[in-house]
Formats: C-alpha cells, sequence, structure tokens
C-alpha cells in the first residue's frame, strides 16, 4: 500500500487560455472605455464598431456573437482582441457572484479549465487575498 498524499490547495489562478469562457450563450457588456479602446484597435469609429460588432441589451452594448454562439473575437480558442478586450473579460473568473455563490462558481468551474483544482472556498480565499472582491 502506497501512501496517498493528499494535493496541495491552489494558491492562485491561472488562465490556460482554454477560451471556454468565450464560448457558448452570454453577454459581454461594453463600458464606454470599452468601446473606444476596442474601435480604436480595430481602426474603426465607435459608430461603425458598435454598428459592426454589438447589440443592445438591457439598453447596453453587448458583443455579437458567431452562430455558434461564441464571442465574435473568438479565434482558434484566443482573443482576436486580447489586449484591449472588454473589462467584464479581464475580470473573469473573479466576478462578485463566481466568487460569492457556490452554485455560480460549480457552474464557472465546469467549464474553465483554471478553476478546475478550486474548491469555492479556496477560490474565495484566492479572490479575497488579490483584493478582487470587496470586503464584508
Amino acid at each position: 500500500m502506497g501512501s496517498h498524499k493528499a494535493k496541495p490547495k491552489p494558491t492562485e489562478f491561472t488562465c490556460t487560455r482554454c477560451g471556454n469562457c468565450c464560448r457558448g450563450e452570454g453577454h459581454v457588456y461594453l463600458t464606454p472605455e470599452d468601446v473606444k479602446r476596442i474601435s480604436e484597435s480595430l481602426g474603426l469609429s465607435r459608430e461603425t464598431f458598435l454598428k459592426t460588432y454589438t447589440y443592445r441589451h438591457n439598453r447596453r452594448p453587448v458583443l455579437t456573437n458567431k452562430p455558434n454562439m461564441d464571442c465574435i473575437f473568438l479565434e482558434k480558442s484566443l482573443c482576436a482582441v486580447h489586449d484591449v478586450k472588454p473589462r467584464q473579460c479581464t475580470k473573469w473568473p473573479f466576478w462578485k457572484t463566481v466568487a460569492t455563490d457556490p452554485a455560480s462558481f460549480s457552474m464557472a468551474k465546469s467549464y474553465c479549465e483554471g478553476l478546475k483544482e478550486f474548491e469555492f472556498e479556496d477560490f474565495k480565499k484566492v479572490a479575497e487575498r488579490e483584493e478582487l472582491l470587496p470586503r464584508p
């Protein structure tokens, strides 16, 4: 009988660049700063960018999806606008719901390869330590 050693708990999140967070149905809401940054990066006017790459949801601009529901900017599992990607995307998976709600965490863990080794409480501690969540 060999000794069974417990796996160490993860202490930081590392993105594996699997692109799974950019696949499937969802809404990427854009801030005015996101629109400015991305449109400038693409060499488009604000109006052309909005007309070409977004639609309105709850009166806010949202990135459109490809017919298979992937993000319009997902190319070979990578973000085509990575250097200027929306703030919502840069915060993933440290969204308040993921780090404070076990059910949301479980759903995120089901597709985010970087969360596979985490349990909810360990992820919450990382988020709090990194000051990515507001203190209670």
